[in-house]
């Protein structure tokens, strides 16, 4: 059985090497490609911002990559620097972390007025009224 230790390692390291695909064809140091030896050093330096960013956040490193994984590309299409990228992914990812906080306490709010009817009710059948 695989400890969850290194299902964790394995995924950095999944993580680690696409990012360093996506950096390697779609960036450049300077006038010349990102090479992929440079774009594994990129991004290592993304991940470690990550693991510090999950800390301040509810989300884990691994959904934090995932979503700045996906943003990867199109950001650097659109002219943004990597920390911008990282910045409107933990912008994002928190906006949408809010709203379904936010949705999950409407739901609560809901459930406590059932149970308040509910209680409402056995009382009154209780005490006949």
């Amino acid at each position: 059985m695989v400890g969850p230790g290194f299902q964790f390692a394995s995924s950095m390291e999944t993580l680690r090497i696409g990012m360093a695909g996506i950096l390697a064809s779609t960036t450049k140091m300077g006038e010349e490609q990102t090479t992929y030896a440079q774009g594994l050093e990129i991004s290592e330096k993304i991940l470690k911002r990550m693991q510090v960013e999950a800390l301040r956040t509810t989300m884990t490193v691994q959904e934090l990559s995932e979503a700045y994984q996906s943003t990867l590309a199109g950001g650097l299409n659109a002219g943004m620097d990597l920390e911008q990228i990282m910045d409107l992914t933990l912008a994002a990812a928190n906006a949408v972390l809010a709203a379904k906080n936010a949705a999950d306490i409407l739901k609560l709010q809901k459930k406590d007025e059932q149970i308040e009817i509910c209680s409402l009710v056995v009382y009154i059948k209780k005490t006949n009224l």
